[in-house]
């Protein structure tokens, strides 16, 4: 699935719709529900419920644009779940979890896959 980039404002006092950020995070709106009712701070205006980027950066430790979720990495990185699953373990690979969904990092996937990518080259694979 290839997803498009999403420029933020810098602020973090950013308010962010509920459809923006379920898309940035690939999450249900149930999911988002269940996070407010863990705590997630939210705004609702109406039947229209808004999210200040400055919680979701405290959330995920990042944007919602810097980040990527277990699939995606997986993906970029052509490993089972059992192998990230163990990168995690090990401490490998940092990450976030925000309710039952696993985040990483873009700069941090980057650099393993820059990693990777020169170990197959001095095993000529």
């Amino acid at each position: 699935m290839e997803t498009t980039a999403i420029e933020l404002p810098e602020t973090e006092e950013t308010i962010l719709e509920e459809v923006l950020l379920q898309e940035l995070l690939r999450v249900t709106k149930r999911t988002l529900q269940r996070w407010r009712e863990g705590g997630l701070e939210y705004i609702k205006d109406g039947r229209k419920t808004y999210y200040r980027l400055g919680v979701i950066i405290d959330l995920l430790g990042a944007k919602p644009n810097q980040v990527m979720d277990e699939v995606d990495f997986r993906k970029e990185l052509s490993i089972s779940a059992r192998t990230s699953l163990r990168w995690r373990r090990k401490g490998m690979i940092l990450y976030r979890k925000a309710g039952k969904h696993i985040y990483y990092l873009k700069r941090d996937v980057a650099e393993i896959a820059s990693e990777m990518e020169g170990v197959r080259l001095e095993r000529g694979f």
